[in-house]
């Protein structure tokens, strides 16, 4: 057997597997395409018009809204549906990561790392991607039954998919690299949100401080631009919302693309590289690379005590006077000791372990209230 056939094999053996996640995105598609496009077209066309201009405009209306409903990176559905999608997809084609038994299994197999990555990362793709286009294709028939078709509305649509795919395939790497980095699901759930999430609330929370204590604030420096366009990239969300100003400031579309293309391999080749690199006994552990551990509890547990220490500041009502400097260390102390004690407890699954590093919580508390302190004077 070539291992072209059994390349192709290990791709049929694992949609099988994976057969509820196909019928379920099938479901998810069939109701917000083509039923979505007949509730539409229902709308706007099942009225006893007797002018034909009002007709002709009824008509237009539809393919503007079928179109934006496609095409508009605003959206909110199809940017949730491609991030919980990639999500789905994601954690099912890895998850045997988390058991022992089914790591043994496929590493036994006699082909490359390498080739089972991509078996599952393929698959993950495609579980999305043809309801994805199966669901767009009977709307668009649909549209040209009713006599709703142009140029436009297929230019829109194919904008959409593009562009939704583009999400998906940005959840779907994040969602990879936290399934690689872990070795048990509860783990792997945080690491997702972390990803996620970690970028935007970081950003939020340095705009909060700098509101709450600098009088003025230089925000048009050629490196403030260049720091903001190197984090977008370090969350999906970050670049939905990027996407998004360049599609409302006319921006070069082609150049979005080509920006998240290298992207996209990049951190493609990162999971690649920790998949080859990822220990097989390292399945049931919390985290598949220990070097981690360290840089991700500080980096954690520094913003945590940050928030905390704000929300006593802003329980306090007051940001000038000396009690508010006390309510601001307390409270950037306790969260920092808390986070890096929760994180370390859910490393060791053992509550008992959350002072497992002391001069290390130690240094992080210090620098966490160094930083909200130099905030404040």
């Amino acid at each position: 057997m070539t291992s072209k056939n059994l390349f192709f094999n290990l791709m049929k053996e694992d949609l099988k597997r994976r057969l509820w996640a196909i019928i379920l995105a099938s479901i998810v598609f069939f109701f917000f395409m083509p039923v979505a496009t007949i509730a539409i077209l229902q709308h706007y066309l099942n009225r006893d018009i007797a002018n034909i201009m009002l007709k002709e405009q009824m008509t237009e209306r539809a393919i503007e809204v079928i179109g934006g409903y496609f095409g508009s990176p605003v959206n909110i559905l199809f940017v949730f549906i491609a991030g919980v999608g990639a999500i789905i997809c994601g954690i099912s084609g890895y998850a045997f990561l988390h058991s022992k038994k089914q790591v043994d299994f496929y590493h036994s197999l006699p082909v490359k790392r390498e080739t089972i990555f991509f078996v599952h990362f393929i698959d993950g793709v495609l579980i999305y991607l043809m309801p994805y286009t199966a669901g767009l294709l009977l709307s668009l028939l649909l549209c040209l039954l009713f006599g709703v078709a142009s140029g436009e509305l297929l230019l829109m649509a194919l904008g959409g998919l593009l562009l939704f795919l583009m999400m998906f395939l940005s959840f779907y790497l994040f969602t990879i690299l936290a399934t690689l980095l872990t070795g048990k699901m509860i783990i792997t759930l945080f690491g997702i949100a972390v990803l996620f999430f970690y970028e935007p609330l970081l950003r939020m929370l340095i705009e909060t401080y700098q509101s709450a204590f600098l009088s003025t604030l230089y925000d048009g420096a050629a490196a403030s631009r260049n720091i903001s366009a190197l984090t977008r990239w370090f969350s999906p969300i970050s670049q939905y919302q990027w996407m998004l100003a360049e599609c409302k400031n006319g921006g070069n579309f082609w150049l979005v693309i080509l920006c998240f293309a290298i992207f996209a391999v990049i951190l493609l080749a990162a999971c690649v590289f920790l998949y080859k690199k990822r220990k097989s006994e390292k399945a049931g552990v919390a985290m598949a690379f220990a070097v981690s551990e360290p840089i991700i509890r500080v980096l954690i547990a520094i913003p945590v005590g940050l928030g905390f220490g704000m929300i006593l500041l802003m329980i306090q009502a007051t940001s000038q006077n000396t009690s508010a400097a006390l309510w601001l260390a307390f409270g950037t102390v306790i969260g920092a000791f808390l986070a890096h004690g929760i994180i370390e407890s859910l490393y060791q699954f053992d509550v008992k372990k959350c002072l497992s590093h002391k001069f290390q919580l130690i240094g992080t508390v210090a620098v966490t209230a160094a930083i909200a302190m130099s905030f404040f004077f």
